[in-house]
């Protein structure tokens, strides 16, 4: 098989592997999990998809130049590129993960009422598979630049067989409903998926040794974590109408902002972009 039968190959079965994964949970909560859960979790679907193809769409735009960069720098250059975008996707996926696991049940509470909104501990399970799942941009975005479909070729099967697996033991065996495929999904998220497309990268492209990545995304979800348990404080006496929502929003954007911009300043990576910034902000005054 040619090279580019082979990639072809690898890339459709790569991606028809997603799309199976995302309707095999789907009729998994249909068939498991009662009316009513279906229809609060379909509330937090619709937010939460809305902003991952804000999301997606924020990096589109780049996938072209930094193709031409892979092409063209050395191997070095290519992993600072790397970093670089891994940064950005962190403090993004940090951003967004943060407003949403402390405001998305004040906004379901105002907009569709009370018994649309979810536990605490649910909302998390359902958010933290967002903030994964968007920590995976930076992997995938080099492996598709780089045409390293075939080296990632089994792991779409792994990861469906493994989320069928785990969810069908969460539904059957522990009967945990909705919880259970949620569950199953983030373990093959962060277990299968995260580290394996950031291993192809590493091997393939940098020859790296991957440990520093999994120190990064370490200290990614600390931050995560410190941001959440901080704004989440804060706003726990807030009311749930109209300007408390108003207020968290403001409080959640601030702080999280302040939080990371603290922790990350002195890294080369945040001093670059700033640094890309302010000569933005100066060629337009």
């Amino acid at each position: 098989m040619s090279s580019i039968k082979k990639n072809v190959f690898a890339m459709t079965f790569n991606k028809l592997g997603g799309v199976a994964v995302g309707g095999i949970n789907n009729l998994l909560v249909a068939k498991f999990v009662g009316l009513v859960a279906v229809g609060c979790y379909s509330n937090y679907l619709l937010v939460v998809n809305t902003l991952r193809t804000v999301f997606i769409q924020l990096f589109t735009p780049i996938t072209a130049s930094v193709g031409n960069f892979v092409a063209l720098k050395t191997q070095e250059e290519s992993y600072q590129c790397y970093r670089n975008i891994l940064f950005v996707n962190a403090y993004l996926a940090i951003e967004v993960t943060v407003c949403l696991a402390t405001l998305i049940n004040p906004f379901i509470s105002v907009f569709w009422g009370d018994q649309y909104v979810f536990s605490n501990l649910m909302t998390l399970a359902i958010v933290l598979n967002f903030y994964v799942d968007r920590m995976r941009q930076a992997s995938q975005m080099f492996i598709d630049v780089s045409g390293l479909f075939w080296q990632i070729k089994w792991r779409s099967a792994c990861e469906a067989l493994l989320t069928v697996a785990l969810a069908l033991i969460f539904l059957l065996y522990f009967d945990m409903g909705l919880m259970g495929v949620l569950l199953g999904t983030l373990f093959v998220n962060v277990f299968v998926n995260l580290w394996w497309e950031a291993y192809v990268v590493y091997k393939n492209l940098f020859r790296y040794s991957l440990l520093s990545f999994l120190i990064l995304q370490m200290v990614y979800f600390f931050i995560l974590g410190l941001c959440y348990i901080i704004i989440m404080f804060i706003i726990s006496n807030f009311s749930n109408d109209i300007m408390g929502l108003i207020l968290k929003t403001f409080i959640a954007f601030v702080v999280s902002n302040l939080i990371m911009i603290l922790l990350t300043a002195k890294t080369k990576e945040f001093k670059y972009f700033k640094n890309i910034i302010f000569n933005l902000i100066r060629k337009k005054s």
